[in-house]
């Protein structure tokens, strides 16, 4: 019934999870939040947040909680981020100062904000690149259309005639079926509870990169048309700029750690 934001990211944390100082202090029968949370996607819409705050310094990231907080508590204010692209999914930061809540708004156990943050993120870097792949092959039918029904000059054939055309115009389309072997498979494994760490940072890397790569290319491909936004092309490149970095960037330490261990295994 309601829109939600996940704020996590903090200014300087970025994707360090360890580095968090948005804090949590028990009061009684409430906790009071005190910090700061940037590029919070929905933040500006949202009714309710989930919030990682750190509640036991000590422990490091295993002393993080998480909170269900509706926007309209008092001492929570946010703020609009201006970003390149996505428009449909608005950005802000959050400002927290001494907000209190009850200790009900804990979602799991005090302490336990790791796990509900590794599974709100196992889902978001598996599945949500999704509809980028959609939108990528939606780009790809039309630009291969207008290709179609362009000529130049008295040249009878049209530009999708051109053999260098028809190689780049491949080559995307493997890599968009490439990601999407992979985002099947990674869904396949978490759901399967088999890799829940490395597959959605291999998702992720994988499908965000191809989308980008595709986009810049399907842009070039319409030439001075797509400097034109022909299409929508150059608003589909600003789009894809996001998903490299939301959501963690594609550089995710995770991934390197867990394939090191993966691939120097003994038999």
């Amino acid at each position: 019934d309601q829109i939600g934001a996940l704020a996590i990211t903090e200014p300087e944390a970025g994707s360090a999870i360890s580095a968090l100082r948005t804090s949590a202090t028990a009061a009684g029968d409430e906790v009071v939040l005190q910090g700061h949370k940037t590029l919070v996607t929905n933040a500006t819409v949202a009714q309710v947040l989930l919030l990682i705050a750190l509640e036991f310094p000590r422990r490091g990231s295993m002393g993080l909680s998480a909170f269900l907080v509706p926007t309209n508590t008092p001492g929570l204010s946010i703020r609009p981020i201006a970003t390149v692209g996505l428009n449909g999914a608005p950005a802000g930061e959050i400002d927290l100062q001494t907000v209190r809540v009850p200790s009900t708004a804990r979602l799991g156990p005090a302490g336990g904000g790791l796990g509900v943050l590794l599974a709100a993120m196992q889902a978001e870097r598996t599945a949500i690149l999704a509809g980028f792949l959609g939108a990528a092959e939606f780009d790809l039918a039309r630009c291969h259309h207008y290709l179609k029904t362009r000529r130049q000059g008295g040249d009878q054939s049209s530009l999708a005639d051109h053999q260098a055309v028809q190689h780049k115009l491949a080559e995307i389309r493997c890599r968009l079926e490439t990601a999407r072997a992979m985002l099947y498979r990674g869904v396949w494994e978490v759901v399967h509870g088999h890799d829940r760490i490395a597959w959605p940072a291999m998702v992720k890397k994988t499908v965000s990169e191809a989308v980008a790569q595709s986009a810049h290319d399907i842009q070039c491909l319409y030439a001075g048309a797509g400097w034109q936004n022909r299409n929508r092309s150059a608003t589909a490149v600003q789009d894809t700029l996001a998903i490299l970095s939301a959501s963690g960037t594609t550089h995710v330490p995770s991934l390197s750690l867990k394939l090191e261990r993966t691939w120097t295994r003994t038999p």
